[in-house]
């Protein structure tokens, strides 16, 4: 089947345009693991069932590979700080003796090259315990857990494969992970036929949080997903009532109000900014932002691996900078738009470019 991308061709001034504007990688999002011990109903990731014949873990080969990639990397370009989202599958089935050493040796390069490390987690929550809370809190991890809302919502879309519910686990989790002091962030996902007041209710109401996300379910347009304005407008609504009273905090509205008022997005899936996430398989392959999986067929394979090439190589790929390029330079529709900044012409495997 043909690719889900077709590459662009780039002429030299071009991309000595592009590469004039990009900046050594300061962001790594790491895949620990291939696989999940749950079955969402709309995972991106298992669109592309080339993932399938990944290594169900990050390999030891490639995670030494990756760590001498990231000393190179943070050595040339002298890197005074450093974020890396570990995520997955799941991530947690990476087990708890390699991900307390590969902590310790991510600390140790970036600690020899007189960086600051950031480390973060996303995460189901099925298998947070206590020791994992002890290992969050000796490395400084942010943990971000993925919760649907109330049970009701969140169990007919994040069910386990004997089709049964999560939350109760997952809730579980996450009030043990306040019990260890641990900085826990709520990931939720728009679900287009739900009151959003059910959302905010169980994560103000119940989970005891004034901070949230709640995103849009991934999709293709070829997918004709379902109408979410209803939904965000509503959303809108609740945060502007409460932002001043409770101060709420609801990351996709404020970046969308950020956009109106002229400041920069700091999302990737909202506003106009560059797309310019960089993936770490388990099997070291080096690919653009994980969520183009959804278009299936390997669709963000670049053939490059920290066996080989560096970190920043991605940078000049093509189809890295046709994503960039494209998130950059939007429809003269969008262009003209009012709310350009905004928005920024929508998600980028959503808005009809794959």
């Amino acid at each position: 089947m043909a690719p889900a991308f077709s590459v662009l061709p780039f002429t030299n001034t071009f991309l000595n345009q592009v590469m004039s504007l990009i900046r050594p990688f300061n962001y790594i999002l790491l895949k620990l693991a291939s696989t999940c011990n749950i079955n969402c109903s709309y995972c991106y990731w298992f669109r592309d069932e080339t993932v399938l014949t990944k290594s169900k873990i990050l390999s030891e080969e490639a995670e030494t590979n990756l760590l001498a990639a990231l000393g190179r990397h943070l050595k040339k370009y002298k890197l005074r700080d450093f974020s890396i989202l570990l995520h997955g599958g799941e991530p947690l089935l990476f087990g708890k003796k390699r991900f307390i050493k590969l902590c310790k040796k991510l600390n140790e390069v970036t600690q020899e090259n007189h960086c600051k490390l950031f480390l973060s987690i996303t995460t189901n929550g099925i298998l947070i315990d206590d020791e994992w809370c002890s290992i969050f809190n000796q490395f400084n991890i942010r943990v971000t857990v993925s919760i649907d809302g109330p049970p009701s919502v969140h169990d007919s879309r994040r069910l386990d494969f004997k089709d049964k519910g999560t939350s109760k686990q997952v809730i579980e989790s996450f009030f043990l992970l306040r019990k260890h002091n641990i900085q826990t962030g709520v990931l939720g996902v728009c679900k287009p036929d739900t009151d959003p007041v059910v959302f905010r209710n169980f994560y103000v109401n119940e989970l005891k949080v004034s901070s949230f996300d709640i995103l849009v379910p991934d999709a293709t347009h070829e997918d004709n997903p379902e109408k979410i304005s209803t939904f965000y407008k509503s959303l809108f609504d609740i945060w502007l009532s409460e932002f001043s009273s409770v101060n709420l905090r609801i990351r996709f509205i404020e970046t969308i109000v950020k956009g109106i008022m002229g400041y920069r997005s700091t999302s990737e899936s909202i506003g106009y900014r560059p797309v310019s996430t960089i993936t770490i398989l388990t099997d070291g392959s080096i690919e653009p932002l994980d969520v183009f999986r959804i278009a299936g067929n390997a669709s963000t394979n670049t053939g490059l691996n920290v066996s080989r090439d560096d970190i920043q190589d991605l940078s000049s790929h093509p189809l890295w900078l046709e994503i960039r390029n494209a998130s950059l330079n939007l429809h003269s529709t969008c262009k003209n738009c009012e709310f350009h900044d905004a928005c920024g012409g929508g998600i980028f495997h959503q808005d009809g470019l794959i």
